[in-house]
């Protein structure tokens, strides 16, 4: 059983994954030192914390350190060439487990620069959806299948079907599709095209994973949908900016 607890300075150590905000954590470190979280955060979850559980201490702990400690940039144990897995274990980062989420990172750092540009409301909005999904998808594709801790919510169908919604919404603004069209056009339109081929190399990267160990199949799916749904939307956004588009001239 894993082992964890405070540091003097506050934060809570032992082997287990990072959470969003840094501080490293798991369903395990919890489980063993109840106490010690309670001592530390007792007039908020004393009373709440023999009786919860294991996901809900985990989420009172978790929001509990957003508020009270910075993260921890740097903690020197990948120096030797490994990571941690989301769920616990160790890899080697040239893993093509690692490949697959970082690829996914590498997706989402794009879409933030598609938002920084300027985009219409709704497509922001859209982004920004998608942005929070892609958090879902890395701890998903970062945690083993036979590894399944309560507190992890992995990819389901439903963000798929909203990606298929807000394609058939666009579309619907959209000249038909009748031949191939070069990336371009926009600032905006551009780096989304970028995007869509590194979505592309993600799903590329997973299903080359799923070759080797089971991956959830909502992953897959999630993938090749977005990477439709940000074509589409490349298109949608140089609509809206009356700008054309140009299409592919084969030689002859």
């Amino acid at each position: 059983m894993i082992k964890g607890g405070f540091t003097p300075d506050g934060y809570l150590c032992g082997s287990g994954p990072q959470d969003a905000m840094g501080s490293r954590l798991s369903h395990n470190i919890i489980a063993e030192n109840a106490q010690v979280v309670m001592a530390r955060f007792q007039g908020e979850i004393l009373d709440a914390a023999p009786r919860c559980s294991e996901t809900l201490l985990y989420a009172t702990l978790r929001d509990k350190l957003r508020t009270t400690h910075p993260m921890k940039i740097y903690t020197r144990t990948g120096d030797n060439g490994e990571t941690s897995l989301f769920a616990g274990g160790r890899v080697r980062k040239s893993h093509l487990r690692v490949e697959t989420y970082g690829t996914v990172d590498e997706l989402n750092s794009w879409l933030g620069a598609v938002r920084a540009g300027g985009l219409p409301p709704q497509a922001d909005a859209w982004l920004e959806r998608i942005q929070n999904e892609l958090f879902t998808l890395g701890a998903d594709l970062a945690t083993p299948l036979d590894s399944n801790p309560a507190w992890l919510v992995r990819m389901e169908s439903g963000p798929t079907a909203t990606l298929e919604t807000n394609i058939d919404q666009m579309d619907a603004e959209l000249e038909p599709l009748r031949a191939f069209i070069l990336p371009g056009g926009t600032p905006a339109a551009a780096a989304l095209h970028i995007a869509r081929t590194v979505c592309r190399r993600a799903e590329r990267a997973c299903v080359a994973l799923a070759e080797h160990e089971p991956v959830n199949p909502a992953a897959i799916q999630y993938l090749n949908r977005l990477s439709d749904f940000l074509f589409t939307l490349a298109r949608w956004v140089n609509l809206k900016a009356g700008e054309s588009e140009t299409k592919w001239t084969a030689r002859s």
